[in-house]
């Protein structure tokens, strides 16, 4: 628990350090939209038990041949999480496995205070030393701020050849992550050699990669032998990883998949896990925002983003807007504003939308308060004014811990938007920080079958672990959100 004082100092450097963005206004803002590919080409696979899918992603390490490229937001050293894909990395790199890995160094101060990871990863004993950007914390940069961040999650497994496999999503390499209700996709191309959703994900990789690695440069060679192999022994089996059958059955039944060319799979093959063979069109949106503050092109006024657009949220928006169904599974309700009139216009076409959201005891589980619950209920509040129509799901703690398969769940995760055919996926969490503040990727896939398979996952959870919030109720939450919670969640901005 926090201490009063120190949550006191930790608000007050908050305040002082964001204090000049309020006052100068922005130019507008720029994003990458690759070109749509008629047919994507692509299987993916939904992960919904995190365990299961840390277990296959180390799996898929320890099965890589050429090479291994991975971005996360925050990277730990637990022993059921962390440090198995760590362990993992460095035995890959003990093969000679081409390595690139970019951390997020302030996502990952909470759980990594010492950046250890750079420990594992820079160890000049290893028999091929990876290239490693510890990203963050660079003020001197100009127009960059500490709240800058590289939030992409993607971890690419032998890259450019007929065995590659994606992972991207909302998962990051953390403990939190276990506990965390969320989802993650695993992509392969059906017919190798032919251009497919993934190669626009290779190729925003070496653009990610190449603006961190200017910006912080990469990771000094460091020996830290006695630390790292003291560490190395805490490190958990597959087993203690996956904990129980049915996770050890699923994890057998998706590596089964992945074990052989997509065609030689038949459809039939009984994934516990949706998966989808994608013919239709899919493209990537990457909103290059570091790229673009490094080169200048936001323009010199960049220390105000309040009216910041993005491509990512415009796109978002005109795809609410024309929907009659509509789901959104956001980790916080702080809609930019492309995303908010979506969801008004689509309301006043009599559009069903349902947004799945944390309530504020699950925001407690990482702010203090709940305060960014506080920061969107007069926003959730207006929307239920709007329309009956309008469906606002809150993660009950209560529910989660009665039933057996969530009660490892402790907060709603999942950055999701379904618009009847149409979804979109990644790392932005549709909120004002992923617009302000992130480096995001999601990519937008036309697919009835798959929108359908997502609906029914959200569906099923919104019925198993999430409560209704009614307009009364939002008032009276909305009347507790006094002056000085407002002064604290104003503060809370820039890190949320």
């Amino acid at each position: 628990m926090i201490h009063r004082s120190r949550l006191l100092r930790l608000l007050s450097v908050i305040a002082l350090l964001n204090l000049s963005s309020w006052f100068v206004q922005a130019p507008v803002a720029f994003a990458r939209e690759h070109s749509w590919l008629a047919d994507a080409n692509t299987q993916i696979i939904v992960l919904r038990d995190a365990r299961v899918d840390f277990a296959l992603r180390v799996a898929a390490i320890e099965q890589a041949k050429q090479s291994i490229d991975s971005a996360t937001y925050v990277q730990d050293m637990t022993s059921d999480s962390g440090l198995p894909l760590m362990k993992a990395f460095r035995d890959a790199q003990n093969r000679g496995i081409q390595g690139r890995y970019i951390v997020e160094r302030s996502g990952s101060l909470r759980a990594d205070l010492r950046n250890r990871f750079e420990n594992f990863l820079t160890d000049p004993d290893l028999a091929r030393v990876p290239e490693v950007v510890s990203f963050g914390f660079h003020n001197l940069i100009p127009g960059l701020r500490w709240t800058d961040m590289m939030h992409e999650k993607i971890l690419i497994i032998d890259g450019g050849t007929p065995d590659e496999k994606i992972w991207i999503g909302g998962r990051n390499n953390s403990k939190d992550s276990i506990h965390y209700l969320d989802v993650a996709f695993i992509m392969r191309p059906i017919i190798p050699g032919k251009p497919y959703l993934g190669d626009q994900i290779r190729e925003a990789y070496e653009s990610l990669f190449q603006i961190t690695q200017r910006i912080s440069g990469l990771a000094t060679t460091r020996k830290h032998r006695k630390f790292v192999d003291k560490r190395l022994l805490w490190t958990s089996t597959r087993d203690q990883i996956l904990q129980n059958e049915r996770r050890t059955l699923d994890f057998e039944r998706i590596q089964a998949v992945l074990s052989q060319p997509v065609l030689e799979v038949s459809p039939e093959h009984p994934l516990l896990d949706t998966e989808s063979r994608l013919n239709g069109p899919a493209r990537l949106i990457s909103n290059d925002f570091l790229s673009h503050i490094l080169t200048g092109d936001y323009g010199r006024h960049i220390s105000n983003r309040e009216h910041l657009p993005s491509d990512i949220d415009r796109v978002a928006g005109e795809m609410i807007s024309h929907a009659r169904t509509v789901y959104l599974a956001a980790m916080s309700v702080r809609l930019p504003v492309d995303i908010n009139q979506g969801l008004n216009q689509a309301l006043d076409h009599h559009a069903e939308i349902h947004l799945l959201t944390n309530s504020a005891e699950t925001h407690r589980t990482l702010v203090p308060g709940g305060a960014p619950y506080f920061l969107g209920i007069r926003q959730m509040l207006e929307l239920l004014e709007r329309s009956p129509q309008m469906h606002i799901h809150l993660l009950n703690e209560k529910l989660l811990k009665a039933r057996e398969e969530y009660d490892q769940y402790n907060y709603q995760h999942t950055k999701l938007l379904i618009a009847d055919d149409q979804v979109m996926l990644g790392s932005d969490n549709f909120n004002d920080t992923s617009r302000t503040n992130n480096d995001e990727m999601v990519v937008q896939i036309r697919d009835a079958q798959f929108a359908s398979n997502l609906k029914a996952v959200l569906q099923e959870e919104i019925d198993d672990v999430y409560t209704t919030l009614d307009t009364d109720t939002a008032r009276r939450e909305a009347g507790r959100n006094n002056i000085f919670k407002r002064w604290i969640n104003r503060i809370l901005l820039p890190i949320y």
